[in-house]
């Protein structure tokens, strides 16, 4: 049982951060699509 909740509470953590991965994913890749050769990013 114990285990069984394990999982689950290891699962819920990853589901409810997958969201934010996959915009922030998403979002570099547009730029990087976007971004002309030899544009450097700021910082």
């Amino acid at each position: 049982m114990l285990l069984g909740m394990g999982l689950s509470a290891i699962a819920e953590y990853f589901y409810q951060g997958l969201p934010a991965c996959l915009a922030t994913l998403y979002e570099g890749i547009v730029t990087a699509w976007n971004a002309e050769e030899g544009v450097k990013p700021p910082g």
